[in-house]
């Protein structure tokens, strides 16, 4: 956003309906139709036309690819916590609610790593 708002003159409206294409660009394609206002702006702030067009299929192949999955690696890392704390904060207190509970400690562990 910062760098649509910096290098191609976007007010902080237009940078945030960039951000939201990116977030979706899969299912509509949105980036593509910020492109040419990039382009354009770049070049009128001094930089020069294969640039601003490089980093406007930087950007798009960001919003394709890299955008979505940095969301996966930080859903990643809470499934990973959940899981760690299903496995072994669960059947030392019984706080939640599971089919192993009053098991001991070792044979929830072993039961939970089966499932």
């Amino acid at each position: 956003m910062r760098a649509a708002i910096e290098c191609a003159g976007f007010s902080p409206g237009e940078a945030d309906q960039l951000r939201r294409a990116m977030a979706t660009f899969k299912h509509t394609g949105g980036v593509s139709k910020f492109g040419q206002k990039l382009i354009a702006g770049m070049v009128a702030n001094g930089y020069e036309p294969e640039f601003a067009e490089k980093t406007s299929k930087q950007l798009e192949g960001l919003g394709s690819y890299g955008f979505p999955e940095s969301h996966a690696a930080s859903f990643a890392l809470i499934a990973y916590a959940s899981a760690w704390l299903k496995c072994w904060l669960v059947p030392a207190c019984g706080s939640f609610e599971t089919p192993h509970r009053h098991l001991p400690r070792s044979d929830a562990v072993a039961r939970w790593q089966m499932a």
